[in-house]
């Protein structure tokens, strides 16, 4: 009795883990024998390689038409005063903090606007 039990109990562990994976998603084949197969899908970290790259690439363009529209002193008065208010103000100056990159695609679009 107490063998039985204790193999149902892995059994059981077995298929909630199981289950757990699947919940995120699975994949139904059929093997060589016509025998229906579900397969957890596996998450991978690229699939938010595209959108955390359009991010980055939106926050620099951001950056670089505010810069490029307000010109350079102007802009730096305007992350100054965000830098004197509440947390949140804080964390908007330093991501909006000019940097080599932004500033030389400002300098190349003012010169083309």
């Amino acid at each position: 009795m107490q063998n039985s039990a204790a193999a149902f109990a892995k059994r059981h562990k077995q298929v909630r883990k199981k289950h757990r994976k699947m919940a995120f998603g699975y994949r139904t084949k059929v093997d060589e024998n016509g025998v229906f197969i579900q397969k957890p899908t596996v998450l991978s970290t690229t699939s938010m390689r595209g959108p955390f790259v359009f991010f980055i690439a939106f926050l620099i363009g951001m950056k670089v038409l505010f810069q490029t529209y307000l010109g350079e002193v102007e802009y730096l008065s305007h992350v100054d005063s965000l830098a004197g208010g509440n947390l949140a103000e804080k964390v908007g100056a330093f991501i909006m903090t000019p940097d080599p990159v932004t500033s030389q695609l400002a300098s190349v679009f003012s010169n083309i606007l």
